[in-house]
């Protein structure tokens, strides 16, 4: 999967103004035929993922010679999936599959090589995750803020009520598979905020007012603050792993909706690997009735944690959003 996911040889930008590469769309490609294969479509199973085949920016015939680089036998040229599942019996489905093929497309495309990037895949069951898959075919070493690459991807993975587990995979994809289950993981044990490591992204900074968090915390500091690019996923990932113990996504302001493939496997591995997702108001997030794109969640952002401190933080956000 790495391999693939080194191929960025186009990029483009979206309509969001975020950019979308060729290994995006080979991606979702190659992961729509493996379901496929496998018996896992259908169409009361159907995959809603990020990339819209309607609207691809590059070559359908180059998108498949990417795929076909990694597993050489005839593949469809195209992607069939969208973002929106559009027929009229949408209100019999309640299970899907939800699919992120790249989440955090400007790690994959930055010169920095610490930089990282998920592929993201997710089992829905009425609005709620039940298997999750994230790969980090980049994956850095120790905690986050070493400018050092591993050189190993790492794949973690979590089904209801079964836990989460971790394997790396080196470049060959070799680490995957039945006689690999990989080794249960979980949340780090700061009882605390004064005692969390604290993730944000490189772009935001504790001490800013402007932010919720902040805001909150006036006069307290966490144990700890890594910085991270880029996109969701992989900070859910680092507190599935125990790596940090905090992630907050703010609400930002004229945003009301979230995209689900960038919370919905995040969100699975870390609740089984012992932690909390919550909305800004405390409740569990739901992914929606019907296979969707988008989800709304109340006070529009994110709380994401080992859990133990968990309440005082929806605590602490909660009054700030209803100031």
């Amino acid at each position: 999967m790495s391999e693939l996911a080194g191929g960025s040889g186009g990029k483009a930008v979206k309509d969001d103004l975020s950019p979308v590469t060729i290994a995006d769309y080979a991606i979702q490609s190659l992961i729509e035929q493996e379901l496929s294969e496998k018996g896992l479509l259908s169409d009361g199973t159907p995959l809603i993922a990020e990339e819209d085949a309607g609207n691809m920016e590059f070559d359908a015939t180059e998108v498949g010679k990417l795929v076909n680089s990694v597993v050489p036998t005839p593949t469809p040229t195209e992607t069939t999936t969208t973002t929106e599942a559009e027929d009229e019996d949408d209100a019999r489905k309640q299970r899907w599959w939800i699919l992120d093929p790249i989440d955090g497309t400007k790690g994959l495309v930055s010169p920095n090589l610490a930089d990282q990037y998920v592929i993201g895949l997710c089992l829905v069951e009425e609005g709620q995750p039940v298997v999750g898959v994230m790969g980090l075919p980049n994956w850095a070493k120790c905690d986050l803020d070493e400018e050092e690459v591993c050189g190993q991807g790492i794949l973690i993975a979590a089904q209801k009520g079964r836990g989460t587990v971790a394997m790396a995979v080196d470049e060959d994809g070799e680490g995957v598979g039945a006689s690999h289950p990989g080794e249960l993981v979980s949340v780090d044990g700061s009882r605390t905020f004064e005692e969390a490591t604290l993730l944000m992204s490189k772009s935001q900074d504790f001490f800013d007012d402007s932010l919720l968090l902040g805001r909150a915390y006036r006069g307290r500091k966490p144990k700890k603050v890594l910085k991270a690019c880029c996109g969701s996923l992989v900070k859910y990932a680092a507190v599935a792993l125990g790596l940090c113990s905090l992630y907050i996504e703010h609400p930002v302001k004229g945003k009301e909706d979230l995209k689900v493939w960038d919370h919905a496997s995040g969100v699975l591995c870390v609740t089984e690997a012992g932690g909390t997702v919550s909305d800004l108001g405390g409740d569990p997030l739901f992914l929606g009735k019907t296979p969707c794109s988008h989800f709304r969640p109340g006070g529009l952002g994110v709380i994401c944690s080992n859990g133990r401190f968990h309440p005082e933080v929806v605590s602490k956000l909660g009054a700030e959003v209803d100031r």
